[in-house]
């Protein structure tokens, strides 16, 4: 188990990336993969998961998980779901 959580945080500090403000970040198509995730269908459905925890928390799910472009693609989809009730 050990030896697992050492793989996994090495292969974070392998993909993070660092925002504007220093702030670190991991691509979401990058953490699938480390995470062992093989259809990106289903780790949406994870992030989706992340940011109701994270609103739900009192949370600014935003602030958290919107560094990805897929996340924002998400997000917009999402929104525009909402919008027209499809």
């Amino acid at each position: 188990m050990e030896t697992n959580l050492t793989y996994v945080k090495d292969q974070l500090a392998k993909i993070q990336q660092l925002a504007h403000n220093g702030q670190p970040y991991w691509d979401a198509r990058k953490l699938m993969e480390v995470l062992d995730y093989k259809d990106w269908r289903v780790f949406q459905e994870v992030i989706e998961r992340a940011r109701q925890a994270c609103e739900m928390s009192a949370t600014l799910a935003r602030t958290i998980l919107c560094h990805s472009p897929n996340w924002l693609r998400l997000e917009a989809e999402r929104s525009e779901k909402e919008t027209t009730g499809s």
